[in-house]
């Protein structure tokens, strides 16, 4: 049977844990930025379009 955790050990496995999200998150947040949003690509694909007629 597993002994109980002391303070110290559950702060360490938070701040372990709060380290691990916020590494993901920056992970999104450098994909989302490489995203281009639907108003850009549309607006660009017909600056494309209108270029080239």
């Amino acid at each position: 049977m597993p002994e109980d955790q002391t303070v110290g050990e559950l702060g360490r496995a938070v701040t372990a844990l709060r380290q691990d999200i916020q590494a993901m998150a920056r992970g999104s947040n450098s994909r989302l930025d490489k995203v281009v949003s639907t108003e850009v690509y549309s607006l660009r694909s017909a600056y494309t379009d209108q270029r080239i007629t």
